[in-house]
């Protein structure tokens, strides 16, 4: 029985230790991941220019479309890390 005991507190000291190194690399990686939230809500916050033609209307929507997919992707990559 003190076999089982020895094995079952290495293991749970192994579980300890992987916690705990998990921890400090989400605590390491916390700054770059708030940078790229920061960095999507600056593209969505971006103003685009009044536009005064159909055109340029067109080409404002499609811009603000693909400001937006970038911002999502960002946030996508932040909440990766």
């Amino acid at each position: 029985m003190s076999s089982c005991n020895a094995t079952n507190e290495k293991r749970e000291q192994a579980e300890r230790e992987a916690k705990a190194a998990a921890d400090r690399e989400a605590a390491a990686l916390a700054p770059d991941r708030e940078k790229l939230v920061a960095l999507a809500a600056t593209l969505r916050g971006l103003s685009l220019p009044t536009f005064s033609t159909a055109p340029g209307h067109a080409a404002g929507k499609k811009v603000a479309e693909q400001i937006e997919k970038m911002a999502a992707w960002v946030a996508k990559t932040g909440a990766a890390l």
